[in-house]
């Protein structure tokens, strides 16, 4: 999964800087963005179906209590301008 992530910042990485140089067409930034939010929504569930495959080992077990998690790291998403 490491690489994946680090795969994903790369692309958000090199997509700001394209961006500030506006080297990049609003075209362009659409399906950038898009095919961003794609990668990480799959790497998202790569990374849960891996988790649960190894019985989530960093979860206290207690009964009757279900959490939810939601994190997202170093990814961003500039507005239109």
């Amino acid at each position: 999964m490491h690489p994946a992530h680090d795969y994903v910042l790369k692309c958000s990485h090199t997509f700001n800087l394209l961006d500030a140089r506006r080297a990049i067409s609003v075209s362009q930034r659409t399906a950038f963005i898009r095919a961003r939010a794609q990668t990480r929504a799959s790497l998202r569930g790569a990374y849960l179906a891996q988790r649960e495959e190894l019985g989530y080992p960093l979860l206290k077990k207690e009964e009757g209590m279900k959490r939810d998690l939601l994190f997202e790291i170093g990814t961003e998403e500039i507005p239109a301008q």
